[in-house]
């Protein structure tokens, strides 16, 4: 049987009688056999214990210790009494027979209400799975401890790195939905104890076998980049809190590598090697450490999942940066990027035709030039119109009319002064406009080999991005029952999901694109220039 298929079985077993804690079950399950532990968080009787107890169950040996915890609680009843007999040989060795370091799972209920003695023993126990009997180490069969409590531990008191240890942080509240509360009304008092099929129970051997089958679960490159992403959502949310005078999220380097195990566990729970976007949704439940960080970590988590957490097998960024470049190519083909005035070559340079009427003018003598108000055709170098320095005007035949000086102003206005009859200068201004042949947009001419062309480069895109969009649609739906996993609960696989399909929308978007420049080049209509009114 695949891991996959077992898990939900055994979770479904093991569940029996407990209303909306499959979410909570689940993921104390993948803690404990990560090696793991966890901290449950919430009120007195919203089924804490209970999760512990039904957990136990799902490992053959099932050496089980529990303790309500408080600060009168002794080492005794957690580590086991000292044996009396062993004391009278000046041996101070203690009984673990039954308690915590021959227990398998352990559930410490109200765990920071007990001494830092207990605390500071069960740190290496957890963390080392060590325990210290009369100067000799032996090593702790226990597989993981679920924590419970309804406060977190108080700063300053040295329980940072017990807590540190507890990577899964999961709330328990009362039950929400009206149905099942009304169904736990109706019905008997829930077992702590069910049967549990021996096929689907961890053995000893097994669970180890899996640890050591974790090395050979990586990464992919898309879950590098959401941890990577959250990450840095972290180190913004803690400038922000500092601001706020909050409190920061810190995750040592430590948790990191626990949590490293527990997403390597869900992975190959889910019978893969990798660990994907939808594994790392899990950290919704290890980053926080305060209740009131809950929401703003889950928010972080999910938007780094949507953001970075879509599939990179296929390239969509080099088709949408081949339609653009496509489309450029178009427009510079198809339509004018500017306005185009009507131009004269004169000597071989481009020149604007202006037709103006100056005053009288006259020569160095005195001597009239022209009559009054004589309407002069005039040619000014295209380069003018984008400078404000005084240049001289030119005739058909590239003279310049060396007593007229003009200056352009922004193009369209010209000031010009012309020799009076006594030698000195007189001032005018005419606003003159090239005259535009064709307007910035319309369309050019073009042959119909030319428009073939455009209309073959971009059936040959369209086949690119029917090609890629059938591939995305393929691995979308192969990807929902790859992605499912027992540990993940609805609002994080449709976060995987809404981030692939994206991917759909924008070759849908692509599509609709491509139609559009068709249809461009199908309303193409050559338009000749304005005739020439001179």
């Amino acid at each position: 049987m695949e891991n996959k298929a077992r898990i939900k079985k055994l979770l479904n077993e093991i569940g029996q009688g407990l209303y909306e804690r499959e979410d909570i079950l689940a993921k104390c399950l993948l803690a404990a056999l990560s090696g793991e532990s966890t901290f449950l968080f919430g009120p007195p009787g919203t089924a804490k214990s209970l999760i512990a107890r039904r957990v136990a169950r799902a490992f053959k040996n099932t050496a089980y210790f529990e303790c309500l915890m408080n600060r009168f609680t002794t080492p005794e009843e957690i580590f086991g009494p000292v044996s009396l007999k062993e004391l009278k040989e000046d041996r101070y060795l203690r009984k673990t027979d039954g308690y915590l370091p021959e227990a398998r799972f352990a559930f410490l209920d109200e765990i920071w209400k007990s001494g830092p003695g207990i605390l500071n023993t069960l740190l290496t126990i957890v963390n080392e799975r060590k325990f210290r009997n009369d100067g000799k180490v032996d090593s702790v069969p226990l597989k993981g401890i679920i924590a419970a409590s309804n406060e977190t531990p108080e700063s300053g008191q040295g329980l940072d790195a017990l807590y540190d240890r507890l990577v899964l942080r999961l709330n328990v509240g009362p039950l929400k939905e009206k149905e099942n509360f009304f169904s736990l009304l109706d019905g008997n008092p829930v077992p702590a104890d069910v049967t549990v099929d021996p096929d689907l129970a961890f053995g000893e051997d097994e669970w180890v076998s899996m640890l050591k089958g974790l090395s050979e679960v990586h990464f992919t490159e898309e879950s590098k980049s959401v941890l990577h992403a959250i990450r840095k959502r972290i180190d913004d949310y803690n400038v922000a809190a500092k601001d706020k005078k909050k409190s920061p999220l810190y995750i040592s380097d430590r948790r990191w590598q626990k949590i490293a195990r527990v997403l390597k566990m869900a992975a190959l729970l889910c019978d893969r090697k990798e660990i994907l976007p939808v594994d790392l949704t899990i950290l919704s439940d290890c980053l926080w450490n305060e209740p009131e960080q809950c929401e703003e970590v889950c928010k972080l988590v999910i938007d780094s999942v949507k953001e970075f957490g879509k599939c990179k097998s296929i390239d969509f960024e080099e088709l949408k940066s081949d339609i653009d470049a496509r489309e450029k190519i178009m427009s510079k083909t198809l339509y004018y990027s500017d306005d185009v005035y009507e131009t004269t070559s004169v000597c071989g340079e481009d020149c604007f035709t202006f037709r103006i009427n100056i005053p009288m003018r006259f020569d160095v003598d005195g001597n009239p030039v022209y009559t009054p108000q004589t309407e002069d055709q005039i040619y000014i170098k295209r380069d003018y119109l984008n400078s404000t320095e005084e240049f001289h005007p030119t005739d058909a035949e590239g003279k310049e009319f060396g007593e007229v000086i003009c200056q352009a102003e922004l193009g369209v206005a010209f000031s010009y002064k012309t020799k009076d009859r006594w030698g000195g200068w007189t001032s005018g201004k005419e606003f003159l406009e090239p005259r535009c042949v064709h307007e910035q947009g319309d369309c050019k001419p073009v042959t119909p080999a030319e428009k073939k062309q455009l209309q073959n480069d971009i059936a040959l895109l369209e086949k690119r991005r029917k090609e890629l969009s059938d591939a995305a649609n393929d691995l979308c739906n192969i990807d929902k029952s790859r992605l499912e996993s027992p540990f993940v609960g609805a609002s994080g696989l449709d976060a995987v999901l809404s981030a692939q399909m994206e991917h759909l929308d924008e070759l849908e978007q692509e599509r609709l694109h491509l139609e559009r420049m068709v249809k461009k080049i199908d309303a193409h209509v050559d338009r000749q220039p304005k005739p020439s009114l001179w």
